[in-house]
Order: structure tokens, then C-alpha cells, then sequence
């Protein structure tokens, strides 16, 4: 069982998404083969409580990992736990260290604490753990890949990505395949909604820009292949079954929005998810129905044949054979990361940020500022916000949100040992930009 989480990975800038780059080779041929869920949605915008989501089913007020170094409790069963007291073996390696903060229940949890490690180094050790693994071993293996991430080479990483041979290939093949600059330019102000009145004094920056993240997106894309090519020597391939997402996506200035973290949008919180298993009854499947990252452990442990608590998440495994009525879920909470006193001067908005949002609609609750509805039929960048008045439904998905909102706030936060204090973790966290 491989779980795979590219960080910082929107949807849409992959080709079974609809994007015209050839980005994602591989992942596009286990697609093909797999499951696509068109429309998954992570539970924050930035990494670690969107992980925590992901790894434990509950919502980041939930869990109390509201931002990057907390700890999650000991005492709250992950996918991890489960899958290893199922009798996997279960091995974990990170680009970041940090992320062994919210990682019980992997037996091994392999990265480093000061800087980032790259896709290639990632591999190399995981297909180590794999050799002195014996083959008839059920194995749960997680890799988390940085390469992607705006800050991927920040001051003490391993190795600079640029000095990697595998990513001048991705690179150039990416540059031979891609479409003219004239077309390029075109698509990225429709496709990604670059206000006009930007367009033309930063369209170049932007592309530079999208042409290096679609450039990490190739190398990861090839990284992965690689680690599918050394699986046969290591474990039975044809049981393999393969879990891909991201923690969150990337703003690219859709709407005029850069980055993550402070967002909670629509290009924000929309990742892939694809599921690949050589015995899929209908191989090629796509999923139209919104999906949440927080069903994504009882998904794991049905296909794996695990226990996971009951009441906590859907398994998604019944979509994929088209039946719906396992899966009662129509709408997606995300809530946004606390702002610091460093992102207020940057123009953060004050208090919590929650968004409730369907894939058409979506309501931002705001407690220290005006809230916001936007519906992406007639603004599918959301850079036009209807109050009540504007829109008969409004109203209605107000007090939905609010409802959410006391639902998690009433919620016993178990964060008790924040790691942004470790030394262990305080440099790399710096060097991010997440503590000051």
C-alpha cells in the first residue's frame, strides 16, 4: 500500500485535470488504469493540518494541528496506527522533519530536520527501507514530496533540485512538449484568471513561474515512476495499490491570489486524488461527486482490509464502482491557518477562517471580518464576492457555515506540545517562513 502526497499540487495542472502540459507521464498512465476523483478537496490550505486531516479524519480544530510544528496527540488513532496494528509494516519518509510530529504509527519515519530533502534522495531511501523489508511482508508506505513547494530551496537542503540530472530532463522534456509561448500566455490569463489589469505587467514573472512548477511537477512525476519500476524487487507489484493526492494547491494568481495558507479558494483547496489497484473492477473510472482528503483513511483501510474507528470518515471505494449511497457527503469544511503577528502586517485577515463550499458554491466565514459567498458558475475565479441580497441562497449557506463552525470549535482540541518550540525543528520551520 503506497500513500503519496505531493505538496503543493493543485489539480488542475495535471493532464487527466484537463491541463495541456504533459506534466504527469506516469501518474496519467496509473490514471488510466485507476480511479480519478474529479472533484477531492483537502481541510486547509496549508501543510501540516492538512495532513493531520488526511492521516486521521478529523477537521484541524478537531485534531489541534492548526499550523506547521504542532504536534498532533498521541492519543488519536491515524491511518498509521491502524494499518501497523493490522500487522503492515509501515515506513514513512518526508521532505520535511516536521512532519514526524504528526507521524505516529510508522515504525520508520525517515527525514531530515533542517533543510528539505528532494524527490531523488526521498526514493533512494525508501527503496532501502523496502530492500531490508522482507517481500512477504504487508507493507503501508508514505512519501511526502516538497519539490514542488515555493520554498523547496531554502538554506540547508540536502542538495539544490536544480543540481539534479533527473530534473534537466524533466525540464527540457517538459520545454519540448509544451505549447508556444503565444497559445501559453493565452491559456494561463483564461485558465487561471489573471486580472487584466495585471496581465500585462506581470504575465512574464508568471510564466517563468509556471514553467518551473510544472517543471518540479515532471520531476516528481518521474521520481515515482522510478520507485514503480524497483517495486517487483521488493514486493508482489501486482497487489500494490497506490493512493495519490496533495496536501493543497498553489495560488499562481488565480483571481490575483499567490501561494497558500492564507487563502481558502477554490484553487486553494482543490488536489488530485487517483487510486490505482491492478484488480479495479472498472480500471479508468472517473468520479464526478465532491470527495473530502478527511474520507481518505477509511478509504485506505477498507482497501487494505483494516479496521478504522467507526464514525470517523467514508470509505470512497463504493464511488468507485458507482455506488453512492455508502457516501452521504455533499459538502467540504477547510479552515485556514492561524494568522501571526507576521501575516497580519502582511494583510491576513484577523480571527478564523472556515470555508463550507460545494464544487459550484462556496461560503467563507470570517469572525473579525465581512463573510464571503461566491458562486463559480458566474464567477469561477471567486474574485466576486455576493452578499445575502445578491443571491436566494446565501442566506442559507450562512447558517450552514455557522453551524459548522460551532460544530468544530466544540470540539476537545488534543494539541498539547507545540514543536514550532523544538530546536529540533525551529530552523527549518524559520527557514519556510512559517515561525518568525
Amino acid at each position: 500500500m503506497i500513500t503519496v502526497t505531493i505538496d503543493t499540487l493543485r489539480a488542475d495542472h495535471l493532464p487527466m485535470y484537463g491541463y495541456p502540459r504533459p506534466t504527469s507521464p506516469f501518474l496519467d498512465k496509473l490514471a488510466s488504469r485507476g480511479i480519478v476523483f474529479e472533484k477531492a478537496f483537502s481541510a486547509s490550505s496549508h501543510t501540516a493540518p492538512s495532513h493531520a486531516s488526511l492521516f486521521t479524519s478529523l477537521f484541524p480544530s478537531e485534531h489541534g494541528v492548526r499550523k506547521n510544528g504542532d504536534r498532533l496527540d498521541e492519543s488519536i488513532p491515524t491511518i498509521a496506527t491502524e494499518m501497523r496494528a493490522a500487522g503492515y509494516r509501515t515506513g514513512a519518509f518526508s521532505s520535511v522533519g516536521w512532519l514526524r510530529q504528526i507521524g505516529q504509527g510508522f515504525e520508520n519515519f525517515t527525514a531530515n530536520h533542517s533543510g528539505y530533502t528532494r524527490g531523488d534522495h526521498l526514493i533512494n531511501r525508501a527503496l532501502t527501507w523496502l530492500e531490508k523489508t522482507p517481500k512477504d511482508d504487508a507493507k503501508f508506505l508514505w512519501l511526502h514530496f516538497f519539490d514542488v513547494h515555493e520554498f523547496q530551496e531554502m538554506q540547508g537542503a540536502d542538495t539544490p533540485l536544480v543540481s539534479d540530472p533527473d530534473y534537466a530532463a524533466a525540464k527540457t522534456a517538459l520545454e519540448n512538449d509544451s505549447a508556444s509561448p503565444p497559445d501559453w500566455e493565452r491559456i494561463l490569463q483564461e485558465e487561471h484568471g489573471v486580472p487584466p489589469r495585471w496581465a500585462k505587467r506581470i504575465l512574464p514573472q508568471l510564466i517563468n513561474s509556471v514553467d518551473d512548477y510544472d517543471a518540479r511537477i515532471r520531476y516528481v512525476d518521474s521520481q515515482l515512476e522510478r520507485l514503480d519500476q524497483a517495486l517487483p524487487q521488493f514486493c508482489a507489484s501486482e497487489k500494490t495499490r497506490w493512493f495519490v493526492t496533495s496536501d493543497h494547491g498553489e495560488g499562481l494568481l488565480t483571481g490575483g491570489r499567490m501561494g497558500h495558507g492564507r487563502y481558502l479558494h477554490h484553487e486553494q483547496l482543490h488536489v488530485p486524488l487517483i487510486y490505482y489497484a491492478a484488480d479495479l473492477e472498472e480500471p479508468g473510472t472517473r468520479v464526478p461527486q465532491l470527495v473530502r482528503l478527511v474520507d481518505l483513511p477509511a478509504t485506505i483501510a477498507d482497501a487494505a482490509g483494516a479496521a478504522w474507528p467507526q464514525g470517523k470518515g467514508y470509505s470512497l471505494l463504493g464511488l468507485t464502482r458507482g455506488d453512492t449511497s455508502q457516501y452521504p457527503i455533499r459538502l467540504n469544511l477547510a479552515q485556514r491557518r492561524p494568522a501571526s503577528t507576521k501575516r497580519l502586517k502582511l494583510g491576513w485577515t484577523e480571527g478564523e477562517v472556515l470555508t463550507l463550499h460545494d464544487a459550484e458554491k462556496r461560503y467563507i466565514l470570517r469572525t473579525d471580518a465581512p463573510d464571503l459567498f461566491f458562486d463559480r458558475a458566474s464567477d469561477p475565479f471567486e474574485t466576486r464576492p455576493l452578499s445575502p441580497t445578491d443571491h436566494p441562497e446565501a442566506a442559507l449557506w450562512q447558517q450552514k457555515a455557522v453551524e459548522e463552525w460551532e460544530r468544530v470549535q466544540n470540539a476537545k482540541s488534543a494539541s498539547t506540545n507545540p514543536a514550532s518550540t523544538n530546536p529540533r525543528y525551529r530552523e527549518q520551520l524559520r527557514a519556510l517562513g512559517y515561525i518568525e
